[in-house]
């Protein structure tokens, strides 16, 4: 039972973090308004324009396409950097509608080679450690079938392990299509939000920039919230479920 609220509790701290911190940045944004901050950031403002400029005067290039493409593509086998940080990279280095183009193909490339590596070779180490645990398999499988809602909220959770999903739900043989239609909507707010940051790195303090962060902060700390309803939901289920066959 400790454990299962210490489980529960972080969770629960780390989602109203995440709400807090939109919140914050909710009020930078507010802040925006008066003139004594502005004086202050035109400092660093002539800074960023030079890159900005240095970065767009090497104009638009395949290469950085498929640069950016195998950065994807290695990332789905060596975890070097997060995949938002690469979204946001690809947001600096190219322009925001190809930016948007190359990070759906991207995390489409990671989450398809999982998905088949985990339908022809399991699941791995995550869900041996799943399905020893009651409890967490129902959260996976919801009356015998893979839980449609759940692959999407683990989407939107940030940090969470995209292989590992990916090769869960292709070892339990959910069908593809569905798979990367519900993992690509779930995945979508974050991505244009990273996207646009990226886009807009150079001005940090616009609200083309901020507005993306609070999206991303409040998507990602209420999701984690409803993960967590739903673990406690199935949990009350299948707790009631066993004192039934126990009487």
């Amino acid at each position: 039972m400790k454990k299962h609220w210490t489980r529960s509790g972080i969770m629960n701290a780390a989602g109203i973090a995440l709400l807090i911190s939109a919140a914050a940045v909710s009020v930078v944004v507010y802040l925006l308004r008066y003139d004594q901050l502005w004086l202050w950031y035109k400092v660093y403002q002539e800074k960023l324009l030079e890159a900005e400029q240095f970065i767009q005067s090497l104009g638009i290039s395949w290469k950085f396409v498929l640069a950016m493409l195998i950065v994807f593509l290695v990332r789905t086998f060596i975890p070097f950097l997060s995949v938002s940080a690469i979204c946001v990279l690809t947001g600096v280095v190219l322009p925001s509608y190809w930016a948007l183009i190359v990070n759906f193909l991207g995390i489409i490339i990671m989450m398809s080679i999982k998905y088949f590596e985990g339908m022809k070779f399991g699941s791995g180490n995550a869900w041996k450690i799943i399905s020893k645990n009651e409890r967490a398999r129902k959260i996976i499988e919801s009356s015998g079938k893979v839980n449609k809602a759940l692959l999407f909220a683990l989407r939107l959770i940030p940090g969470f392990p995209l292989g590992s999903v990916s090769r869960i739900y292709g070892s339990l043989r959910f069908p593809y299509w569905q798979f990367i239609l519900l993992s690509a909507a779930g995945f979508a707010p974050k991505l244009l939000s990273y996207t646009f940051m990226g886009t807009n790195v150079f001005d940090p303090l616009s609200s083309a920039f901020l507005v993306p962060l609070v999206i991303a902060l409040t998507i990602s700390g209420a999701s984690l919230l409803c993960v967590n309803l739903i673990w406690l939901l199935v949990e009350k289920s299948v707790s009631s479920s066993k004192k039934n066959k126990d009487n």
